[in-house]
C-alpha cells in the first residue's frame, strides 16, 4: 500500500536514494549527500517540512514533491501568494504515474491552504528557495528538456507555459574580450572592480545565496569613480564537481538605464570573464528567457552557447 506524508528528519536516506535513481543528467547532482541536502535544503530558514511530501511503499521510498514560496516585492519576506513547486521526483515502476499525480494533488494542497493564488513548477530565479547547486546550473531554469515526461504531467493538470530559458555555457580556456574602437573607448572612460564575497543584498539573497562563494564586478565611471552596473557570479558547487572543472555561475547583470546603449554590458561581461580567466576558471554559465533578445544577443557575442533548455510553467488557481 502507498502511503504519503510530510517529511521527516529520519526520511533523508530515501529522500536522497530516490535523487540517486534519477536518469544521469549534467544539469543534477549526480553524487548526493546527507550534508549536500542538508545545506541547499534543509537548512533554509523558511524550510517548511510540510511542504516536502514523501510516497512509501512500506518503508521504500517511491518520490517525492518539494513546495515553497517565492519572496515579496523587496525580497525581505516571503510571498504565500505565489506558490512553487521547486521539485518533483520519482523512481520508475508500475505506480510511478499515481505516485506523481498524487503527490501533486498534495502539494496543490499545501500551496493553497497557506493562500497561493498562482502556482509555478520548475522555478527560476529569484523564485527559485531550494536546490541551487544541487539542480538546474547557475540558476535553476525551470523543467529541464531532459525531464519532458515531468513537463507533460503538468501540462495534463491544466500548467501552462510560463517562459522558456536558456542554458548558455563558455569554456574561458580560448577566451579573448572584445577589442575593437568603441570598446577601445569605452575602456578609457570605465574600469572594473572585484568584490569578493560580498554582503548580500536582501534577506532572500542572503538565503539562497548566502553560503556560497560569490565574486561582484562593478562598472566603475572614471571620471566621476561611481558605479554604472555590476555582474555577479556564484561558485557552482557541489554541482560543477560532476564536471571536473572550475565553474561560475551568472546570476545577475545589471547596467544602470542612462547608460545602456553604449557598450558598456559588452565591457562588463568581458572583462568579468577575462578576471576569472586569470583566476584559473574554467567555464561560465549563464541563463537567459529566450524572449531576452538583448541578454542573448550580448552573451552570444562573447561566445556563450546554449546546451539546455528549461520550461517554467503556471496555474492560476
Amino acid at each position: 500500500m502507498i502511503t504519503y506524508r510530510s517529511f521527516l528528519n529520519t526520511d533523508l536516506p530515501g529522500i536522497i536514494n530516490v535523487w540517486k535513481q534519477q536518469r544521469p543528467q549534467r544539469a543534477m547532482a549526480q553524487t548526493m549527500f546527507t550534508n549536500q541536502m542538508e545545506r541547499c535544503v534543509l537548512a533554509k530558514p523558511f524550510f517548511d517540512p510540510a511542504g516536502l511530501i514523501v510516497a512509501f511503499d512500506g518503508e521504500t521510498a517511491l518520490g517525492f514533491i518539494h513546495c515553497g514560496f517565492g519572496p515579496t516585492e523587496d525580497k525581505s519576506d516571503l510571498d504565500n501568494e505565489r506558490g512553487i513547486i521547486c521539485l518533483l521526483l520519482t523512481v520508475d515502476g508500475q505506480h510511478q504515474q499515481e505516485v506523481c499525480n498524487e503527490l501533486i494533488t498534495r502539494g496543490e494542497k499545501y500551496l493553497t491552504d497557506r493562500g497561493s493564488k498562482t502556482i509555478l513548477t520548475g522555478t527560476d530565479f529569484p523564485y527559485s528557495p531550494f536546490y541551487l547547486g544541487l539542480y538546474g546550473g547557475s540558476n535553476v531554469p525551470g523543467i529541464l528538456r531532459v525531464n519532458e515526461a515531468v513537463t507533460s504531467v503538468f501540462e495534463d493538470r491544466g500548467y501552462q507555459h510560463k517562459m522558456r530559458i536558456l542554458v548558455m555555457q563558455r569554456s574561458l580556456h580560448d577566451f579573448r574580450a572584445v577589442l575593437d574602437r568603441k570598446q577601445a573607448a569605452v575602456r578609457r572612460s570605465y574600469r572594473i572592480e572585484q568584490d569578493q564575497d560580498p554582503l548580500s543584498q536582501s534577506w532572500w539573497e542572503a538565503c539562497t545565496l548566502g553560503n556560497t562563494n560569490r565574486s561582484v564586478f562593478h562598472l566603475i565611471d572614471r571620471s566621476t569613480n561611481r558605479s554604472q552596473g555590476n555582474i555577479s557570479y556564484w561558485d557552482m558547487e557541489p554541482l560543477a564537481r560532476n564536471w571536473g572543472v572550475r565553474a561560475m555561475g551568472l546570476f545577475d547583470l545589471r547596467i544602470d538605464e542612462a547608460a545602456r546603449q553604449a557598450g558598456l554590458g559588452t565591457f562588463l561581461v568581458g572583462e568579468s570573464l577575462r578576471h576569472m580567466q586569470q583566476q584559473a576558471i574554467n567555464l561560465v554559465e549563464a541563463q537567459v528567457a529566450d524572449d531576452n533578445l538583448a541578454a542573448l544577443n550580448l552573451f552570444e557575442k562573447m561566445g556563450f552557447e546554449a546546451n539546455d533548455i528549461g520550461c517554467v510553467l503556471a496555474k492560476e488557481l
